[in-house]
C-alpha cells in the first residue's frame, strides 16, 4: 500500500469517527473522504408499490463523479466493466486483467480513490459472485435500486447483482428510488462541479434532465389531484 493510498485510508477512518464526510477534487473527478452514501440508506428512498422487472437492455451506469474523459455514467450495463468482470469470474478467467479492476485501481471507477486491490479481494469478488448467482436462481436476491429519468432506469444499487442477471439472461426485479437524486449529498457534489463545469458535462446535463424530469412528474400528480383523480 502506497503512501497516498495510507494518508486517505487514515483521514477517511478520522471522518468516520468524528461522523464527518468531505468531498475533494482529484485528477480524475469528485472524490468523497468517508463516503455517507450506502446501500441501507436506498431503503428509505423506494416508491411505494414500484417494483418491476426490467430488462438489462433498459439498465444504465449512473451518476459516478468522475470526469467526462473517465465517467460511465450513461453506459449501458451490459457494456460496463461491472459486466466485463462477472463474465470474467463465471468463464474463471483472471479478473485482475479486467477493466473493473484497472478502473478500481486508478480510481476510475466511482466516488472512491484509487486502491491496489489484493488476491484476497478478488477472491471475495468470486465468491460473492457465486452466492450472488444461487440467489437470483433461487429468486431471493435484493431488488436493484433504480433512478428513473426520461425513460431510462439508472442503477444506483446493485450493479453487480444487475451484472450476474444479465449474464444469466434473466430480467431482474427492480425498485424505483428517484427521490434519492434529490439527497442534499448530490447536489453538493453537482455544486462542485458547477465550479468546473466544462470538465463535466455528462452530469451536468444529467442533473438538469433530472430536475427537469422530477418537476414535470410533480406537476402532472398536482393536476391529476386537482381534478380528483
Amino acid at each position: 500500500m502506497n503512501v497516498s493510498v495510507r494518508i486517505r485510508n487514515r483521514i477517511s477512518s478520522t471522518f468516520n469517527t468524528m461522523f464527518v464526510s468531505a468531498l475533494y477534487e482529484a485528477r480524475v473527478g469528485i472524490k468523497c473522504f468517508n463516503q455517507i452514501i450506502s446501500s441501507e440508506m436506498f431503503e428509505y428512498f423506494v416508491v411505494d408499490n414500484s417494483e418491476e422487472i426490467i430488462s438489462t437492455d433498459n439498465l444504465y451506469l449512473a451518476f459516478d463523479g468522475l470526469k467526462d474523459r473517465y465517467s460511465l455514467l450513461d453506459k449501458l450495463l451490459i457494456e460496463s466493466p461491472h459486466f466485463g468482470l462477472i463474465k470474467s469470474i463465471s468463464s474463471n478467467e483472471d479478473a485482475r486483467t479486467t477493466e473493473y479492476v484497472a478502473r478500481r485501481n486508478n480510481g476510475t471507477l466511482d466516488f472512491l480513490g484509487p486502491v491496489s486491490l489484493s488476491s484476497q479481494y478478488i477472491d471475495s469478488l468470486c465468491r460473492k459472485f457465486r452466492e450472488r448467482k444461487r440467489l437470483i436462481e433461487l429468486q431471493e436476491y435484493e431488488p436493484i435500486k433504480v433512478v428513473l429519468i426520461n425513460g431510462k432506469h439508472y442503477i444506483f444499487d446493485g450493479k453487480h447483482t444487475a451484472a450476474t442477471c444479465a449474464l444469466l439472461g434473466v430480467s431482474p426485479k427492480c425498485v424505483d428510488v428517484t427521490p434519492v437524486v434529490f439527497d442534499s449529498f448530490f447536489w453538493w457534489v453537482r455544486q462542485k462541479m458547477s465550479k468546473h463545469a466544462a470538465d463535466y458535462q455528462k452530469h451536468m446535463q444529467w442533473f438538469d434532465s433530472a430536475k427537469t424530469a422530477y418537476f414535470e412528474k410533480s406537476k402532472l400528480t398536482a393536476s391529476r389531484v386537482d381534478c380528483g383523480i
